[in-house]
């Protein structure tokens, strides 16, 4: 591959390989899913989580008092994980697309 930018998600996986050292690979989507579930299991699990929560419905109510309108829909709000394609998807934007190098 030349020093042409990589112009597709193929050419991009190519190019971490052989510029960067990474190898994209079905491996790599499974860490990354299991290092995100961890991370957020133990952010879940923190003390910080923990309180939000727990004072989440009195946040509310100072809020709805303050502007009429509730903060939130649900009592708890729910984490979610980025899947892996859209964090390989936004790599690619940040590290080619956006790059004006």
């Amino acid at each position: 591959m030349t020093n042409k930018k990589p112009e597709n998600i193929t050419e991009y996986s190519r190019w971490l390989k052989d510029k960067q050292g990474v190898l994209i690979t079905n491996r790599t989507e499974a860490y990354y899913n299991t290092v995100a579930s961890q991370v957020k299991s133990d952010f879940e699990g923190s003390d910080f989580w923990n309180c939000f929560t727990q004072n989440l419905k009195e946040y509310n109510d100072e809020y709805l008092l303050q502007t009429r309108y509730s903060l939130l829909r649900d009592t708890k709000p729910l984490l979610l994980i980025k899947p892996y394609v859209s964090t390989l998807m936004k790599t690619y934007r940040k590290n080619v697309v956006d790059n004006k190098n």
